[in-house]
């Protein structure tokens, strides 16, 4: 399968097209953010079974990647990065507080823009462990 070697290869070509703008590597390009193949590490896979669109296939500009971690470098750089899985860790501390803190495993260290409907319902869940936190420790 081509699964896990398209998504290091993804996460590879958004680190070294920012590389080539420091403040890009730290504070990402933003939403609508691009990358491009300038490794040459797609060469030789059909990119339209699935993994992009016709379109971001043909040009050979993607607006996305197939997981978590190369999408929060792209739009958020390496400080968004490193916030993110702070932000994730910092409520898996609070763990004995509630049990609807297994949401952020899911969003902080999984999910954050691959699924709609699960980032929504662990967003969810983690407004209700705020209020149990929140409780606790005050």
């Amino acid at each position: 399968a081509n699964s896990p070697y398209m998504r290091i290869a993804e996460f590879l070509n958004v680190f070294y097209s920012e590389l080539s703008n420091p403040i890009s590597l730290l504070i990402g390009k933003g939403y609508g953010g691009t990358y491009t193949d300038v490794l040459g590490l797609f060469y030789g896979i059909d990119l339209t079974e699935g993994s992009f669109s016709d379109k971001e296939a043909f040009s050979g500009i993607f607006s996305t990647a197939h997981s978590m971690y190369p999408n929060v470098l792209l739009y958020h750089g390496v400080l968004g990065l490193f916030a993110v899985i702070k932000c994730g860790f910092s409520y898996l501390k609070h763990l004995k507080c509630t049990p609807f803190l297994f949401a952020a495993f899911s969003l902080f260290l999984y999910s954050m823009y691959f699924n709609v409907l699960l980032l929504l319902a662990c967003l969810l869940l983690l407004f209700a462990a705020e209020s149990k936190i929140i409780y606790k420790t005050a």
